[in-house]
This record gives C-alpha cells, sequence and structure tokens, in this order.
C-alpha cells in the first residue's frame, strides 16, 4: 500500500514468529510448563487470532510439556455495521479535500469511525493482506459452502467468527458493556436500550460461537462500562478475576468444574464496577 508517497510493508506475521524464536531461544519459553496468550483490546482480537499459533508452537516444539491457554483481555469486539453508516464510502473530491471529505478508507487511516467498525476491519484484512496471518482453520472453512462456511475469509478477522474455530481453551475477560465499542463499534452508544442490546449480542455469541464448540474454554464477563485494565477490579460469583481465573484454569479438563462468571447485570450498573 502506498500512503502520501510512502509504500507501507505490513509483517505482523512475520513480527509474531520472531517473537516466539526469541522467547525459545533467549528467554524461557523452550523450559516453560504454562503458558498464558494474553493481550488486551487490539491485543485481545489478537489473542483470538493468534493464541492456536502460539500454543501449537508450544505443543510441537516442547513435546507437549507446556499447558498453554488464551486470555484475551476486551477483544471480543461485534462484527457491527450501522445501517446508516455504507460501507461503501463515496469518492472523495478531486481537489479542496478537507478531512470531513476524505473517503472511508483514509478516514480509517486518521480515526474510528462510529457505527463502521464492520467496514473497517475489513479494510484491515485486505490492506495488510492478513489472509496467512490469522487462524488457518478458519480461512480453510470459508468458500466451501453451506449456511456458515460460504462467506468471504475476511470474517475471519472478527473474533466472533474466529472463536468457534480455535481449539486451545480461551477465557475471555469481557465487558457486556464495553466502553470502546460502545463508542466506536456502536453509533448510538449514549442510548441505554442499544447498549444493553449489544451485551446482549456480546453474551450470546460468545456462547454460541465459542462455549458451544469448546467445552473447556469459559469467561469472566461483567456488567461494567470499561475496556481491559480491570484486573481485581471487579466481583462475580464471589470471585476476583484472579481467582475465577485459577479455578478455571485448575478445572480444565475436569468435568463439571466452574468455567463462566458471568454478572448479568442491566446497564448502566455503577456497583457492577466495584469489587
Amino acid at each position: 500500500m502506498t500512503y502520501k508517497g510512502t509504500t507501507l510493508h505490513w509483517r505482523g506475521k512475520r513480527i509474531r514468529e520472531a517473537a516466539y524464536s526469541e522467547l525459545m531461544a533467549n528467554h524461557g519459553l523452550k523450559s516453560a510448563t504454562d503458558a498464558v496468550i494474553s493481550g488486551c483490546s487490539a491485543g485481545g482480537l489478537a489473542t483470538f487470532l493468534h493464541t492456536d499459533q502460539w500454543c501449537d508452537g508450544l505443543a510441537a516444539d516442547n513435546k507437549g510439556a507446556t499447558k498453554c491457554v488464551g486470555m484475551p483481555d476486551s477483544g471480543f469486539f461485534l462484527d457491527y455495521q450501522a445501517d446508516d453508516v455504507p460501507e461503501t464510502p463515496p469518492s472523495p473530491p478531486a481537489s479542496g479535500v478537507a478531512a470531513r471529505h476524505l473517503s472511508k478508507s483514509a478516514r480509517r487511516i486518521l480515526n474510528t469511525l462510529p457505527g463502521d467498525y464492520h467496514a473497517g476491519l475489513k479494510w484491515c484484512f485486505e490492506t495488510f493482506n492478513a489472509t496467512a496471518g490469522v487462524n488457518p482453520a478458519c480461512i480453510g472453512a470459508h468458500h466451501t459452502g453451506g449456511p456458515t462456511t460460504d462467506d468471504p475469509d475476511y470474517l475471519c478477522m472478527f473474533a466472533e467468527h474466529t472463536a468457534g474455530f480455535t481449539h486451545t481453551p480461551m477465557f475471555p475477560l469481557q465487558s457486556e458493556y464495553d466502553a470502546w465499542q460502545t463508542g466506536h463499534v456502536l453509533k448510538h452508544g449514549t442510548d441505554a436500550a442499544v447498549v444493553n442490546l449489544m451485551g446482549k449480542n456480546i453474551t450470546s455469541r460468545m456462547q454460541a460461537n465459542l462455549f458451544t464448540n469448546h467445552p473447556d474454554s469459559g469467561s469472566f464477563l461483567d456488567s461494567c462500562h470499561h475496556h481491559c485494565g480491570s484486573w481485581n477490579s471487579i466481583r462475580i460469583d464471589g470471585d476476583l478475576v484472579s481467582v475465577a481465573f485459577q479455578k478455571w484454569y485448575d478445572g480444565i479438563g475436569v468435568k463439571g468444574s466452574k468455567k463462566v462468571w458471568n454478572q448479568g447485570k442491566v446497564y448502566p450498573c455503577a456497583a457492577c464496577c466495584k469489587p
């Protein structure tokens, strides 16, 4: 891609692979007994997209000696496009282009557009040429026919679509009413009814796409309006997230162990944010 006369090269996959090799060679990862792949926000989305690649590498290189899981924080962004925000942008004027007149693609480089998340992430997938970088099982399942797979492979860039193809146990830390999503994914993020509908969709899609296919996966799903950075500041079913994660982690593969902590309160809920 060329932007303002500069050719940009995207090397995320190679950077991830180089980071893995460096950690294995020089930072003790090859002798790790436990590994938790994690990140926040965009890093939380990346955790959904890449945990299998990290854990599969460890399983092969450490001969199965490393217990490996994913813990994405605030990375389950809904695949949503507001009805009044068209995916296909109008062409910008030939001259005198002001910021408000830039095409959608150019404006995405400058800022996010509320209600435009679906088109924005599709643009990222295509611009970054991300086919080889996201979950290969998800990519391989698309264009094969049928009601769920005869879809474009750019959907594998979304957490809700790729979650069903992961095989590593995952424990997302996620707000039903994620503060970044109310401000950027939704166009009307101050409307309580709209925010509550978003919460229902986050909950139902996580249950359908992650828990249904992966009985060892769980979540810490709270009802506080926040985004990232709330480690041990919220309590669900009497447990802070550190305790909930440890219970889930120790219970992987154990029949009847607790998997899901779901606060399940209506937005807004100030009390939900207190430990």
